[in-house]
């Protein structure tokens, strides 16, 4: 499939596998099918002499808003020094800014790459109910179905960021991320916003629709 897409010049699917699940989910975004709109707006980085992945880089944050190393080498299949480099390249260019450290280290718009701001997001208005419900939870909660329940009513109409999930609920965002949010993904009770870039510096939370109207 990689290769019969780069010889079509479009950019690579992104694969994401689950060994637990014995499944795989090959994602095609809209925009590896560049249109003539596209291939203009790239003509304005020509002086930089980019290469092909680098020039997806581009249109990945341009659309998502932010890239890591392992997306760049899931859209390049390429390694990880390979990607390190060319996602340097960028940087210093000024056509991408690094954000984070170490592993966590990703990539947004630079000061030469014109790019849409993100959208960070404000914590979701939540009923007098609902905020009853979470000054009834115990300091260390046990149940972890009571949380999980709350924490899909605050996430039912909107994603909603960790960090603003935390803060309801009076808790550290990692510790939340790690206690719940995750294992929710991994049940299928939440979905992502940013698919394509789970590590997204704005990633946010949603409902699935299974897990707030069970048929």
């Amino acid at each position: 499939m990689r290769k019969l897409m780069a010889a079509s010049h479009l950019a690579p699917p992104i694969f994401k596998s689950d060994r637990n699940g014995n499944q795989f989910v090959s994602r095609l975004l809209l925009h590896h099918f560049l249109d003539e709109a596209d291939i203009s707006w790239l003509d304005q980085f020509q002086e930089f002499d980019l290469n092909d992945g680098q020039k997806n880089a581009l249109i990945f944050v341009r659309e998502i808003g932010a890239i890591d190393n392992h997306t760049y080498r899931q859209m390049n299949d390429c390694e990880t020094l390979r990607a390190s480099t060319e996602l340097r390249v960028l940087k210093f260019f000024d056509l991408l800014t690094a954000k984070g450290k170490g592993k966590g280290t990703y990539y947004v718009a630079g000061s030469k790459l014109s790019a849409p701001p993100q959208d960070l997001s404000t914590p979701p208005q939540i009923s007098e109910l609902l905020k009853k419900r979470i000054g009834e939870l115990k300091q260390r909660e046990h149940d972890n179905e009571r949380v999980e329940a709350i924490i899909l009513e605050i996430c039912e109409t909107r994603y909603v960021r960790a960090l603003h999930v935390a803060q309801m609920l009076g808790k550290g965002e990692d510790y939340i991320k790690r206690k719940y949010l995750s294992p929710m993904i991994k049940k299928g009770r939440l979905v992502y916003q940013h698919t394509d870039m789970v590590n997204h510096p704005e990633q946010a939370y949603k409902a699935a629709k299974q897990a707030v109207s069970p048929e």
